[in-house]
């Protein structure tokens, strides 16, 4: 079965609605205890909507550096929503009934179609900051963003835990134990879907 791709109807929502949207998955989330924490991405969420709230409040009869300031917010918080439903696709797997607890809406088969490959060349080197490592790996230029994740029991299939999406094929793990070693894979992102992970690259922390 295929891994569930989100659906995320934010060019249909007003100014005022978005964030509206964003807390009933926040509150959503949060309620469920099938979405274990930590959950980064929904945190990351529930931070911009009162940013966004404050900003969309001024911007009514602002200048246009308050409007501009609203629409920047509003970019972000779209952003950071795809990325939490990317989230919860993953960690409900293909369980479709977990997924729609999340709120998100599911594409339908045929909006699943054209997944890309795996990213390949992934690399992991020691990192600038102390118990850091620097992953890299060769660019999809189709892919408008990335998960990373990592694990620590390779043996272990549900040990992964997403710790990144960039937007470039590149990411620096931090706060990481030192002498542990750790493993990680990482999948691309596009309208089309989620590719397939990538294969694992492991390094001990120095």
């Amino acid at each position: 079965m295929k891994a569930i791709n989100p659906k995320l109807e934010l060019a249909d929502l007003t100014d005022g609605e978005v964030d509206d949207y964003a807390d009933d998955k926040v509150i959503r989330l949060t309620d469920n205890p099938k979405y274990h924490e930590p959950f980064l991405e929904r945190d990351v969420v529930a931070a911009v909507i009162p940013l966004y709230r404050a900003a969309l409040v001024k911007a009514v009869n602002g200048s246009k550096a308050d409007t501009q300031n609203k629409n920047d917010l509003r970019e972000t918080l779209e952003r950071k929503l795809t990325h939490l439903a990317w989230a919860c696709s993953i960690r409900s797997d293909v369980d479709r009934t977990m997924f729609l607890e999340s709120g998100f809406s599911i594409k339908s088969s045929g909006a699943e179609q054209g997944l890309r490959p795996k990213p390949t060349g992934l690399e992991a080197e020691e990192g600038m900051e102390d118990a850091s490592i620097a992953l890299d790996w060769n660019p999809d230029p189709k892919a408008d963003s990335y998960v990373v994740q990592m694990t620590t029991n390779i043996g272990n299939a549900n040990s992964w835990v997403d710790i990144g999406f960039p937007t470039a094929a590149n990411f620096v793990a931090t706060g990481l134990t030192k002498g542990q070693q750790v493993w990680f894979r990482v999948a691309a992102i596009n309208p089309a879907g989620k590719s397939d992970w990538s294969d694992p690259a492991n390094r001990y922390v120095t």
